[in-house]
């Protein structure tokens, strides 16, 4: 089979759920078959990291003695498995990386995988005619510090921002234009949507709460050239206080996961940081929170006591992630 349905096969059966007798012997099989594409580095990232991520579910799946009959059957593979994802790490995107450094660590080889994410790499990311080069790392074997990394939801608001960013009023956006406008970011990362704005003439704010990505943005805007101010920033009430209400607040990929209580502090910190001519440009990739692409869930529950909202039309967001992430526009 060629690499892409050997990753599918597994992947199928671990989200299907497959605990049936035969199923390790059928992951032995696939595996062996699997070794020589893995030495040879036949494996995309994404086949890499759902490949990890499936063997990890499934060694969850399974009663002790099946896992540890398969694990010493497994061994060679996974350990090629691990070898192939260190080597091309530097080619995952930020969900395949934190999806195969997840699994990892469940497989109990975390501390193999140090080096390879502890590295600082360089993404050229171009939008329109805008030219920036990004410090970023994966987002860690534990990952918890999340904003190091470069999501996709960065890229498309930076992408619609250079496409849109002279006639923004079109959009929606109580703003005309982002050159000259006041603009904060909630959870900036390592910058790409700051580092942006900031070169289209806008007056950014760029706030996080993980110093560890206020380091590299600093640095980001810094190789750039571009002029901003840096704050560390927690969301919850009150965490707004003394920030003058901007034209713009920014946010990428920042509504994910399922804590509700990060969701209140999220919308509490909006709530106080907005004024009557604010405009909130949320965007959400992979990884989203249940619902928010489809302007629905416990968020948009709590963001609509006190804002009104309205999804940007996907043919206005880049042809290639039109499915996958979405923009919103919010207006106390």
């Amino acid at each position: 089979w060629p690499a892409r349905q050997l990753a599918t096969a597994i992947w199928s059966l671990a989200k299907l759920g497959d605990v049936a007798t035969g199923t390790p012997l059928l992951v032995s099989a696939v595996a062996a078959a699997s070794l020589p594409l893995l030495a040879s580095e036949g494996f995309a990232p994404r086949d890499l990291s759902n490949m990890s991520w499936a063997v990890a579910t499934l060694f969850g799946m399974w009663d002790p003695e099946e896992k540890a009959r398969c694990e010493a059957s497994l061994g060679e593979f996974l350990e090629a498995l691990r070898s192939s994802g260190e080597a091309a790490i530097g080619q995952f995107n930020a969900q395949e990386c934190s999806k195969f450094l997840f699994a990892m660590s469940k497989l109990g080889m975390k501390d193999k995988m140090q080096e390879a994410v502890s590295q600082d790499r360089e993404q050229v990311c171009e939008f329109g005619d805008q030219k920036i080069r990004i410090l970023y790392r994966p987002p860690g074997r534990n990952l918890r510090h999340t904003g190091v990394a470069v999501w996709d939801a960065s890229l498309v608001l930076s992408e619609w921002l250079v496409t849109h960013g002279g006639a923004l009023g079109k959009q929606g956006v109580r703003r005309a234009k982002l050159a000259g406008a006041a603009v904060v970011e909630l959870g900036a990362g390592v910058g790409v949507v700051a580092v942006t704005a900031a070169k289209m003439g806008a007056k950014v704010l760029a706030t996080d709460g993980d110093q560890q990505a206020l380091d590299l943005l600093s640095r980001n805007a810094s190789r750039n050239e571009a002029e901003l101010k840096v704050k560390q920033l927690s969301w919850g009430p009150e965490a707004a206080v003394g920030i003058p209400a901007p034209d713009i607040v920014l946010g990428a990929g920042i509504v994910y996961g399922v804590s509700h209580e990060t969701w209140r502090n999220l919308v509490a910190t909006l709530r106080d940081l907005c004024g009557p001519h604010t405009t909130v440009i949320l965007a959400s990739g992979q990884g989203a929170a249940p619902g928010v692409h489809e302007s629905k869930g416990v968020f948009f529950d709590l963001a609509d006591q006190h804002f009104v909202h309205s999804r940007v039309p996907s043919g206005a967001l880049p042809e290639n992630h039109r499915k996958s992430c979405a923009i919103h526009l919010l207006h106390l």
